[in-house]
């Protein structure tokens, strides 16, 4: 597929818009999706168009935090890989899920030499929309993403002191290894940094997820389409969710909803003036 560039006046601007994005700031203030994303000369945004649905999802990507996985997420979108693809798994007030090779969410059997590794960073978290690679347990990434729809507001301080009343109540109930593993998710939420739980506050998200997962890029326009793909009616047909009694939720999408097109989209540099030549 070729690269489509903005018109940066219109489209920059229109970005602007958004929840997340502004106009302004630089490379060098980069600071993931922790605050309000900009749209600036040089990014790489990726327009994800749905099929039978009126708009497009817009997303600024993260080289800065994901090197690997945006490269990778660039050179299948630009050889026309997602075109076509569905959303397999949608979890509403969690996620929707797509890109597999198979639309019953599978990929079939894929050289091990395919696979990359896992890109964390203090600086991604699992906010509301926010685009991560859906991992494989045992080799790690390769094209499958899913798009952070819980919006719902998290108070994580809250979420841990109800974590700590239930394991003084009911401790000396649980199994050892199941005390140790609800006993570490407690320690981990003490330590989450002040400005990420006020985010996850305002924002709502998947925190739960973080440090696990590469979370290579913010929605910044198109949540009314986000939304509405995350309200279809869903029916059983996802083995994983179906017996998963924590999550309660089918995810199979009861019309199939595909992806037309994946746009991998650079912002232009502003081209220099002959006045600004002559100052060199």
């Amino acid at each position: 597929m070729v690269k489509r560039k903005f018109i940066p006046a219109v489209l920059i601007c229109a970005a602007a818009l958004s929840a997340f994005a502004g106009c302004g700031g630089g490379q060098g203030s980069f600071n993931g999706n922790l605050g309000d994303i900009t749209v600036n000369p040089g990014d790489t945004c990726a327009i994800i168009k749905i099929k039978d649905y009126e708009g497009e999802i817009t997303v600024r990507l993260f080289p800065e935090i994901a090197p690997k996985g945006v490269a990778k997420f660039v050179e299948a979108a630009n050889n026309g890989y997602y075109n076509g693809k569905n959303f397999h798994r949608v979890l509403e007030g969690m996620l929707v899920q797509g890109g597999a090779l198979n639309t019953d969410g599978t990929d079939a059997t894929i050289p091990l030499s395919e696979y990359f590794t896992i890109e964390t960073s203090d600086k991604a978290r699992n906010f509301y929309g926010a685009l991560c690679f859906a991992k494989d347990e045992k080799y790690g990434n390769y094209r499958q993403f899913y798009i952070v729809t819980a919006s719902e507001p998290v108070d994580i301080d809250e979420v841990a002191a109800d974590l700590k009343e239930q394991m003084d109540k009911y401790g000396d109930q649980l199994l050892k290894d199941k005390k140790k593993e609800l006993d570490g998710q407690y320690k981990s939420m003490t330590k989450i940094p002040d400005a990420v739980k006020e985010r996850y506050k305002e924002k709502g998200g998947l925190f739960r997820l973080d440090g696990t997962v590469t979370v290579f890029g913010q929605v910044i326009d198109g949540f009314d389409i986000l939304e509405q793909v995350q309200s279809v009616e869903v029916v059983a047909g996802n083995k994983i969710d179906d017996l998963n009694e924590s999550l309660g939720k089918f995810s199979r999408p009861l019309h199939d909803i595909f992806i037309e097109s994946v746009t991998i989209v650079e912002i232009p540099q502003p081209e220099e003036t002959t006045s600004s030549k002559k100052k060199k």
